[in-house]
């Protein structure tokens, strides 16, 4: 992992992230918490999109170095993610909470 953003560290999570409303008239508040980043992507490059407690149960086991990369990358069918995450919140590992994961790679163009 090369950088994660907005939070860097896993205690930095907690239970109340800014969050995106459905209600427009509430979007003002959210859109004061915005943090902009930008940088350049190469080829080969993955980026992971992660709701807050996917987040931090990566960002810890990156920390006390237990994390294979690979785990969220490799190909599994969408039930195959289910039973990965119950395990690991049934384990104590990963706050019980809704999760996304959303995972791109950055592939060479074709011309």
């Amino acid at each position: 992992m090369l950088k994660s953003f907005p939070l860097s560290r896993s205690e930095s999570f907690n239970t109340a992230p800014v969050l995106v409303a459905s209600n427009p008239s509430l979007h003002e508040g959210a859109m004061r918490s915005l943090v902009v980043e930008s940088g350049c992507c190469e080829d080969g490059d993955v980026l992971l999109l992660l709701s807050d407690a996917v987040a931090s149960w990566y960002l810890q086991r990156f920390e006390q170095n237990d994390l294979n990369p690979n785990e969220l990358l490799q190909s599994k069918q969408h039930e195959q993610l289910n039973e990965y995450f119950d395990d690991q919140r049934l384990t104590g590992r990963m706050r019980n909470d809704d999760l996304a994961v959303v995972g791109i790679e950055i592939r060479r163009r074709n011309r």
